[in-house]
């Protein structure tokens, strides 16, 4: 229940103005009555006015302040009924006849999530894609799950420090890895953000600096221009299906395009060095290289009177590249380490046995930095916007960067 409050301010006049505060959850909101009296009548420890036969009026303020007392608390107790998430000034504008209700946390999310496919996205100019829509979906499924698990209602209200670390803890348990939280977690601030510049949240914990989760750096590995080479002179005739694969794959290492985007190089012309592509994910246009082992990858198919394979779902093809890699003997060791279910885990591959559609942008990207390729020349095709994010992208330990020093400079002396 509400708490309320009647007081004065004083001002070294001899009358003031009686004023109430309405206090809920340790919060406070204060509101004037509007009731002038004089000041030394007010009793503050009872919050109300002496009263006496010589004034009689006493006693009618008094009956007055007791059913604004009253009123606040039936406003209460509606809103109450209504709404899970009541705050003391939502109680004051309830009985001043100013309240507007605001949505609750599943009533905004249920709206932002149903919204998006009707959404345009401010830097393309397109519609959002399903992948975003995705992203939102499996946030919300995963806190309605952590609301039943943790039998706790979710308000506006819960968002807070302590809130989030049960949060993580549950997703632990979930067996989730800390980049899967962490992309969750960016997803609900999305959310949060929103809600607060709409004015529907009024809590600002989630935006204090201990309100966050950890993202780790992800180990990825390219393929070695010398294992691409290998792919290439596999002798496939007699398998289509991984003949197509590898053909797709070796495209995406030598245009750095991403997988969603192989379709369009069905018109790559054959006479020229460069190729526009408007990409499927951010709608940017990029002019992509058209390297002598592209062309001899189209002119193969044009040849035989065809064009190139169409792409399969992204799932099968990655199934296909891994048989592949098998088959070619890319059996070079990869570590890779990372958290999952709370836990430090450390596993050492075959390149084969990760071996995925985007490992073939990822090997443009490292093999034109170590030929010595400019970063904004890579970065223009590539479509990252930072070095830094560039620097993450790519797989470039500090003995690769110390020898392409040394060549520099030997090359410029």
């Amino acid at each position: 229940m509400i708490t309320t409050n009647f007081f004065l301010v004083k001002t070294g006049q001899k009358t003031a103005v009686v004023r109430c505060a309405v206090i809920l959850n340790k919060e406070r909101s204060r509101f004037s009555t509007g009731i002038r009296i004089d000041v030394k009548d007010w009793n503050q420890k009872e919050q109300r006015l002496k009263t006496s036969v010589s004034k009689p009026i006493n006693g009618d303020i008094n009956q007055q302040l007791s059913m604004i007392a009253g009123a606040l608390s039936r406003s209460y107790l509606v809103l109450k009924e209504n709404s899970e998430d009541i705050r003391a000034k939502d109680v004051v504008e309830k009985y001043l006849g100013k309240y507007v209700r605001k949505q609750t946390f599943w009533e905004y999310t249920t709206e932002f999530v149903e919204n998006l496919e009707h959404k345009i996205n401010k830097s393309t100019g397109k519609r959002i894609n399903q992948n975003t829509i995705n992203k939102f979906n499996q946030v919300v499924s995963r806190l309605k799950q952590f609301e039943a698990d943790s039998r706790s209602k979710t308000t506006w209200d819960s968002f807070d420090s302590n809130w989030l670390n049960r949060f993580i803890n549950f997703l632990h348990t979930q067996g989730l890895s800390q980049n899967t939280i962490h992309k969750h977690y960016k997803a609900l601030k999305q959310i949060l953000k929103q809600a607060s510049a709409e004015g529907v949240n009024s809590n600002d914990k989630w935006q204090l600096r201990d309100f966050s989760v950890a993202q780790e750096k992800v180990q990825n590995f390219s393929l070695l221009e010398s294992e691409m080479k290998v792919l290439e002179d596999l002798d496939l005739s007699g398998n289509q299906k991984l003949e197509r694969v590898r053909d797709q794959f070796l495209l995406e290492c030598w245009t750095g395009v991403r997988f969603s985007d192989l379709d369009k190089l069905s018109d790559i012309h054959l006479d020229s060095d460069t190729f526009k592509v408007t990409t499927q994910k951010t709608g940017t246009e990029v002019y992509i290289p058209i390297t002598e082992p592209v062309k001899k990858i189209v002119r193969r198919y044009r040849e035989r009177g065809e064009v190139l394979p169409p792409v399969i779902s992204n799932q099968r093809f990655n199934d296909y590249l891994k048989e592949l890699g098998k088959l070619a003997g890319l059996n070079r060791k990869f570590r890779k380490s990372y958290t999952k279910g709370g836990e430090r885990i450390d596993e050492v591959h075959e390149i084969w046995e990760v071996l995925t559609s985007h490992v073939g942008r990822r090997s443009f990207a490292t093999n034109m930095f170590h030929r010595g390729i400019p970063l904004v020349n890579i970065m223009k095709i590539t479509g990252h916007r930072t070095e830094e994010e560039f620097m993450k992208y790519i797989n470039v330990d500090s003995e690769m960067s110390a020898k392409m020093i040394a060549k520099r400079l030997r090359d410029s002396s």
